[in-house]
This record gives structure tokens, C-alpha cells and sequence, in this order.
């Protein structure tokens, strides 16, 4: 062999050599640890574009990654613990220059897509993916999620496509969402302006124009009904911060097409979260239209629910629903927790728990010896017997704060009282929500919050009046504020007319209300006022001046109460509704920010 061709030869065996040491390199990188991951463990590339995290050129704009075994087992176990997963990646296009040919498409890979663990079919079939374009957003970044079907298997992988030169910045794995924001939240919690559009598994087109959301596909994500392993999803509301909330006669106010259902939002001035839950409402899988003051609405999400609003191992729910007290009253009695009532957390006061029980009888049960022993005149301090709440109705709706709670329960305790299934589930529910606490001693002491009750028994109207009173009583029990308000409002107030309303109450068969208890007296002078608008005032207290009860020494102040048209109580009832409005976006007779 002469030296020439000595040399060639080995100038070949380098090259061999290099060929091999770069494609061992190249299937390395396909195993190895790779830039974008999840706890620490890369994607797997399955193309160039993938390992560079980037397209520099049209003529291949497409990112395949496989998950590994422990990515998929992560996004497996997310979905048990959680009920749902998803897929969230970041695309940015380096372009500055938009374009109407600048779409972008993320979906997800399946089993069927390879010919071998790390090759794909040369043509992949038509799948649900998410799909937008870059010249439509007002940033060159988007956030797009992909939810996993629930009875599904997991994905072997996903791609990302644009026709932009464009980079993948992130990737990350969290749970199912459908909607839409008009930002992102960073690393660091602050706002980015970067919009997220999430999806269900059937995918879709991400709209900037922030008009509507199509819930159809959330079935294949969250549950169809309530169950004991099961409850239904949230949708909660980001708005943008508001100076000016109009006034109590014409507030501000977003229109929501929900469904076959259209809803009223009264925006209040400090409240820029609302959660609406999926079973409040008839048919919460469908498309959601926004259209009065939409530009209000920041982002808005269907999520899953927290697990502690799972009824408990008796069938029955420890913790409320959060919710605005507007859809309450038409919430599907079939989406209830349980067959008895369903309970809820007033969502503008935490801590303030709301019953709505099937019937009087029920009521009943939980809370006529309550009702009794707290502010009963003739009964206060003791404990009726069950024959007694058998043939007696305490009140048609109910409300206590946590010091009577928790004397009441207190008291039976140390009488040795046998409390009824109601009242000891009642207790639980008390324990479970912190508005009772118990003593190392088994004894117990007032925690924070409220419990008010109303019930399917009364009619729609008296049901809206009730849950007004009730309500603003809950307020009352649980800000001391307002509890200040009231006392120099009751001060300031006319003593005949003051005189006219206690008359009635001590005298009313149904009422027997306590004069000498300051805090009740108070307490049922706001609930009172503010129960109804002010334009139902007039008649509704000049018709107490013709109540057969009332004894014959009031007869002066029956005249007066007829005479002056209650124009006291107009003017009360006034005052306090421009308060409860400027404070909380609430009015006189309206404890609801969600009209429908």
C-alpha cells in the first residue's frame, strides 16, 4: 500500500468513526436529559426543529416530543389525584412582522402515530388540536392548554406547528381548564401580557376576540353529575379593576349568555373574582356568550373543584358551595350534594354558610330547638323536647351567628341533651367550617362566620325575601363594621317608629322576638330595612299598622306610621341601600351580584 493510499484509508475509517460517534450522539440526545422537561427529565426530540426548541425556516415548521415513562406515569397520576391533566406550552413567534399566513397549531401524539418507540408514520391522521394565528393577538406569545380526556390513556407526545419562524419557550403539565385570559401569570406571580387559551380534549380555535367559550367538550373532562366520588366544575371570573360602579339604580353590569339561560353581573367596585358553579346552572355545558361591558371580563376559566366539597362518608356536605346568592334560588334541585338541601358559602363573605333545604319539615329538624334556645322570649336558654319540634315550626328561615352556635351546643353537652341526626350532622358541618371550635375538654367556643337557612317549602317571592334578611343578618354576625353602622343608624331613628316596629315583633304569634335583647333588637332592625327595596317600604310597613296583634296602646303609632306613609322606614331603608351598594355593589333587597 502506498503512502496516498494509506492516507485515504485512514481519513475514511475517521470519517466512519465521526459518523458513528454523531449518531450515537444523535440517539443519546433522544433519551437523555433535553432542555424542556418536567422535574428535570427532558422530552424526547423526534425531529430537529425539537432538539432546537425552535423553527429557523418554513420548509419543516413542525416540533414532535415524545413523553418518557415517567412523564406519562406523572401526567397518569395527575389525572387520579386531581380528576383531570393537561398540556400547557409557549410559543413565540421571533417574526415581528405579522402576517395573515402566520398560524399555529399544538396537539397532542398517540400510539397509533409511531411506526417504532422513537419513529413516527410518514403522514399522521387528522386529530382535535388547538388552532389560532399569530397576526390576530396583540402579542407575538401565546399560552396554549390541551386537556387530556378523562377515560382515555394518556398521550404518547405532542407537536407544535407554525408558519413563522417561532420558538417553543415552555412546556408544562397541569390540570384540565377550558376558557380563556387575556394574560398570563409568571414564574413570579405578576401579570404578563401574554394571552392563555385552554381547551378540552376536542380542541379548538384560539379567539382573541374574547366573546364566548364553547363548554361542549367539558363532559370529557369533568363530571356529568354530582356524585360521592364526584362534583361538578367551577367557572370563575377575572375582571379588570373599577373606579366607577354607576349607582344603585344603574350599576355597571356584564351580559352573559350562559346556555339557554341569560345572566345579569353587577360589577362592585372591590370584587374582581366570581366564581359561578356548573351546577348552578341548567345547561352549563355549552357555549358561553359575553356581550355588555365584555372588555370588563379579563379571563375566565371551568375548572375542577376543590375535593373537601365532596360529601362526606354519610352522604351529606361538610363544606359549602361557593357561589353568589343569585342562583340559588332556581339552582337545579337534581344537582344537589344530597337529596335533604344543598349548602353553600356566600363566595363575597367566606365563613357565611347558606342551607337550602327541601322542605319545612327538614328545616325543622335542624333548627327549631335551635331557634328556641337562642332567641325564643319565654324559651331562650333551654332546650325543647323533639315532640315539641314535631308539632312546633320554629321560623320559615333561619340565622345564627357563632357565639349562639356555640352555646347552644355547649349547653346540650352539659345538660346531657339528646340531639336529634339534624342537629348533630349540623354540628359536624359548624366543626368542619370552623364557625365552632372544640376544647381539649370536648366543650366548645364560638369560631368565625355564619349559618343562614331557607327553604323549597316557600313560595319564589317570599324565598327572594327571605334570603335577603337571612343574608344581610350573616353580614351583620360577621362584620363588626357594619354592626357600627347599624347601631347609629337605629340611634338615629325616629323612638315612635322605633316603638311601632319592636311592638309588632314582640307581639307577632310567629315572631315573639326578645326586646331586652339588645343585640337581637339591632340586628333584626337592619335585617328588617334592608330586605326589600325601598320602594316596597311604604306598603309593607303601613300594612303592619292593620296587624290584629298589636295591643290597643299602640294605636297612636299605628296612626302615625298610616299618616306619615312609614316615611321613616322609606327613608331608613334608603340610607341603607346607597351604604350596602357603595360598600359591596349589594342593595336593599338584593344580596345578589348574579341576576338571571
Amino acid at each position: 500500500m502506498n503512502k496516498t493510499s494509506k492516507n485515504i484509508l485512514i481519513f475514511s475509517i475517521t470519517i466512519f468513526a465521526l459518523c458513528i460517534v454523531l449518531l450515537a450522539a444523535r440517539l443519546s440526545s433522544r433519551t437523555t436529559r433535553f432542555a424542556l422537561g418536567i422535574n428535570g427529565e427532558g422530552f424526547i426530540p423526534l425531529n430537529k426543529n425539537a432538539l432546537l426548541a425552535g423553527v429557523q425556516d418554513n420548509s419543516n415548521p413542525y416540533m414532535y416530543f415524545k413523553f418518557t415513562q415517567n412523564q406519562k406515569a406523572h401526567l397518569e397520576n395527575a389525572r387520579f389525584q386531581n380528576g383531570s391533566a393537561a398540556v400547557q406550552v409557549l410559543l413565540e413567534a421571533s417574526d415581528s412582522q405579522k402576517t395573515s399566513a402566520q398560524d399555529f397549531e399544538f396537539g397532542f401524539l398517540y400510539k397509533d402515530d409511531f411506526s417504532s418507540e422513537t419513529e413516527l408514520n410518514p403522514a399522521l391522521k387528522a386529530r382535535n388540536c388547538v388552532r389560532g394565528n399569530f397576526s390576530s393577538l396583540s402579542s407575538n406569545k401565546v399560552r396554549l392548554l390541551l386537556s387530556i380526556q378523562k377515560d382515555a390513556s394518556v398521550p404518547e407526545g405532542f407537536y407544535v406547528f407554525a408558519n413563522a419562524i417561532y420558538a417553543l419557550k415552555e412546556v408544562k403539565f397541569t390540570n384540565a381548564k377550558i376558557g380563556w385570559s387575556k394574560f398570563s401569570i409568571g414564574e413570579d406571580g405578576s401579570e404578563e401580557e401574554i394571552p392563555l387559551f385552554a381547551f378540552g380534549p376536542s380542541g379548538g380555535i384560539a379567539d382573541p376576540a374574547f366573546s364566548s367559550i364553547d363548554f361542549s367538550s367539558a363532559p370529557l373532562v369533568f363530571p356529568l353529575q354530582n356524585s360521592l366520588q364526584e362534583v361538578f366544575p367551577k367557572i370563575e371570573f377575572y375582571f379588570d379593576s373599577l373606579t366607577d360602579g354607576g349607582t344603585s339604580e344603574n350599576p355597571v353590569t356584564l351580559s352573559v349568555k350562559a346556555g339557554n339561560e341569560n345572566l345579569e353581573v353587577i360589577r362592585a367596585k372591590n370584587l374582581r373574582r366570581m366564581v359561578v358553579q356548573a351546577a348552578s346552572l341548567w345547561k352549563p355545558y355549552s357555549t358561553f356568550e359575553f356581550s355588555k361591558n365584555k372588555e370588563h371580563i379579563l379571563s375566565v376559566f371551568m375548572s375542577a373543584n376543590q375535593d373537601s366539597l365532596l360529601p362526606s362518608s354519610g352522604g351529606y356536605p361538610l363544606k359549602g358551595l361557593p357561589t353568589d346568592l343569585g342562583l340559588i334560588a332556581d339552582w337545579p334541585k337534581y344537582n344537589w350534594r344530597c337529596a335533604d338541601f344543598e349548602l353553600y358559602e356566600w363566595a363575597e363573605f367566606p365563613g357565611i354558610l347558606l342551607f337550602d333545604f327541601a322542605s319545612y319539615q327538614i328545616q325543622d329538624q335542624f333548627f327549631t330547638r335551635l331557634a328556641y334556645f337562642v332567641e325564643k322570649e319565654g324559651f331562650k336558654g333551654t332546650f325543647v323536647d323533639d315532640d315539641f319540634i314535631l308539632n312546633n315550626h320554629g321560623y320559615n328561615a333561619h340565622d345564627y351567628g357563632a357565639k349562639g352556635l356555640a352555646e347552644f351546643f355547649n349547653q346540650a353537652q352539659i345538660q346531657n341533651v339528646n340531639l336529634n341526626k339534624s342537629e348533630l350532622m349540623l354540628k359536624e358541618i359548624l366543626l368542619a367550617n370552623s364557625i365552632i371550635l372544640q376544647n381539649q375538654d370536648g366543650s366548645f367556643k364560638e369560631g368565625e362566620g355564619a349559618v343562614v337557612s331557607i327553604s323549597r317549602s316557600s313560595s319564589a317571592e317570599l324565598r327572594k325575601k327571605f334570603l335577603a334578611h337571612e343574608c344581610w343578618h350573616g353580614i351583620y354576625f360577621t362584620n363588626e363594621n357594619f354592626r357600627t353602622v347599624i347601631s347609629n343608624c337605629r340611634k338615629n331613628f325616629n323612638p315612635a317608629s322605633l316603638e311601632f316596629l319592636e311592638l309588632y315583633w314582640a307581639n307577632n304569634p310567629n315572631l315573639r322576638y326578645d326586646r331586652s335583647d339588645s343585640f337581637l333588637m339591632h340586628n333584626e332592625f337592619m335585617a328588617y330595612m334592608l330586605q326589600q327595596n325601598p320602594q316596597e317600604a311604604k306598603p309593607y310597613f303601613t300594612s303592619w299598622a292593620d296587624a290584629y296583634f298589636l295591643p290597643a296602646s299602640a294605636a297612636p303609632l299605628c296612626a302615625y306610621v298610616k299618616k306619615t306613609g312609614a316615611q321613616d322606614f322609606v327613608e331608613m331603608c334608603s340610607a341603607l341601600n346607597e351604604f350596602a351598594f357603595s360598600s359591596w355593589g349589594l342593595g336593599a333587597g338584593r344580596v345578589a351580584l348574579i341576576l338571571r
